[in-house]
């Protein structure tokens, strides 16, 4: 589903020759067929395959036991272990490359771009997984590239060809990601790109009159009702991401304008929200996030320091929806992100020593620097 500039791909049919999941799924014969008669045991045992299967008739390949355990339990050494499983994966994935794939939708959307990119880069956070936030930047980069055109986001992408101006859910879901995107690389320039997209939103889309935004920009096709959604489905309404977007970004950037534009959103809404709740989940988390006293976490020191990497894992351990995350070093970043948040030089001073600082309802705590004392002082707010 990744494109071969790391965009990633609308969607992918569940059937081919005419059977649901058949490309994925696979019968104890047909791994025999292919595995050697050790390894096929190997691989049968391990992904939990059985005669029967476990989805009409046929095995969806899992591994129900965590690798080191089953390497203990087969007397084997991890090392060996997974050798042997890279063996048989390629295989596997060789055998099922002659196979006639499902047919694929690979148009570009960028609304779903920025969906995967907010998973890709909390992810590389949370899993502390480099190759994921690359994911996630390397997508950002295609849609800046080819789907931004005169200073305008398009909606799709398809063959060389930008389809239609983008519409509010493009806008709040990319402008989000981008804000996980710095939280997972500290590059400002995610966080001046998720400002500018915020701005252009606000100009295209806003409902100054009654609050929240429409999901069709000003200069689109008038329609007879302009619509403006704000229940989440199968994917956040553009107002909830807008919400949040705003809210996050008021914080980041000190703007008590967004604060309002977010909470006039949420507001906008209340009476619905109020009556079906449950059809709110993403509106809620802005609510949430609105309604929680500030949390700003500040990491100040070289990237390169292994004490800075330290407070940073440490800080990313922590789980809190409602807090911001930056760090600060005085080089080149820097002086961008200055640039941006020109409010956390005074957060850091003139500290020359690596340090975190963490503010909570705009209180903050003295500076500590190590990485068991910021732990402390998380679980102390």
């Amino acid at each position: 589903m990744t494109g071969a500039h790391g965009e990633f791909y609308s969607a992918e049919d569940a059937d081919s020759e005419g059977k649901e999941g058949k490309f994925y799924i696979w019968t104890i014969p047909e791994v025999r067929a292919v595995l050697s008669s050790g390894d096929a045991d190997l691989a049968i045992d391990y992904y939990g395959m059985t005669a029967e299967g476990n989805f009409e008739g046929a095995n969806i390949l899992h591994a129900p036991v965590a690798p080191d355990a089953f390497a203990a339990s087969r007397g084997m050494k991890l090392d060996e272990l997974l050798e042997r499983l890279a063996r048989i994966n390629a295989a596997l994935l060789q055998a099922r490359a002659s196979r006639p794939r499902p047919l694929r939708d690979d148009k570009v959307i960028a609304a779903w771009n920025g969906l995967m990119i907010s998973s890709f880069a909390v992810a590389a956070q949370v899993l502390d997984e480099p190759r994921y936030a690359q994911a996630a930047e390397r997508a950002a980069h295609f849609i800046f590239n080819t789907m931004v055109i005169d200073n305008r986001l398009f909606r799709s992408w398809r063959d060389g060809q930008a389809g239609n101006p983008g519409f509010l859910d493009d806008y709040a879901f990319l402008a989000n990601a981008l804000i996980d995107l710095y939280e997972a690389t500290f590059k400002p320039e995610w966080l001046g790109r998720a400002a500018s997209l915020a701005r252009d939103m606000i100009a295209l889309f806003h409902d100054g009159e009654h609050g929240a935004f429409f999901y069709g920009a000003r200069d689109n096709e008038q329609l007879i009702k302009p619509v403006k959604e704000g229940m989440d489905g199968a994917e956040p309404s553009g107002n909830s991401m807008a919400a949040l977007t705003l809210a996050r970004l008021a914080r980041f950037l000190q703007l008590d304008d967004y604060e309002a534009l977010a909470r006039g959103t949420v507001s906008a809404f209340a009476a619905l929200i109020e009556q079906v709740p449950h059809a709110f989940t993403q509106m809620l988390q802005a609510a949430d996030f609105l309604s929680t006293p500030p949390q700003e976490i500040v990491i100040s020191g070289p990237a390169e320091n292994p004490l800075t990497v330290d407070l940073i894992r440490t800080a990313r351990a922590v789980y809190n929806h409602d807090r911001i995350l930056i760090h600060f070093c005085r080089d080149e970043h820097g002086r961008d992100l200055l640039g941006i948040i020109p409010w956390i030089e005074s957060k850091t001073g003139n500290h020359a020593q690596t340090a975190a600082f963490v503010c909570n309802g705009f209180s903050c705590k003295a500076p500590v620097r190590t990485p068991e004392a910021l732990a402390s002082v998380l679980r102390e707010t």
